[in-house]
């Protein structure tokens, strides 16, 4: 807050979904860097999976106000229930019928699989 400001009503916030490809995220950063007026926006980087080349990246912003949110379900940590497969759930390809006579967890409302 010292070197930017307050985040106020009128900030711009920017928020960016972050997967795991440091490149583009190198890239996106270089980019943004570059803007007009980018010492009085708020970035919010969004991350689904832990990775500390990422993380460092995105600390070592110095033009504007970061913060980094995780995602707190990522399939990374989440392998064997939501958001991964429970051994619980339905079966991929199962259709509605089929998946409600086998009690399943999601047999009430399926994916688009089925």
């Amino acid at each position: 807050e010292d070197m930017f400001g307050p985040v106020t009503n009128d900030t711009t916030v920017i928020v960016v979904q972050v997967h795991n490809r440091l490149k583009y995220l190198r890239e996106l950063i270089r980019s943004l860097s570059l803007a007009v007026g980018i010492d009085k926006t708020l970035l919010i980087v969004s991350h689904d999976v832990w990775d500390e080349e990422l993380n460092v990246l995105v600390r070592s912003i110095d033009f504007s106000q970061t913060l980094q949110i995780f995602y707190p379900f990522s399939l990374q940590t989440h392998t064997h229930t939501f958001p991964g497969e429970s051994t619980k759930d339905c079966p991929r390809d199962a259709k509605q019928p089929k998946a409600l006579t086998m009690s399943c967890t999601n047999a009430a409302w399926p994916d688009i699989h089925g």
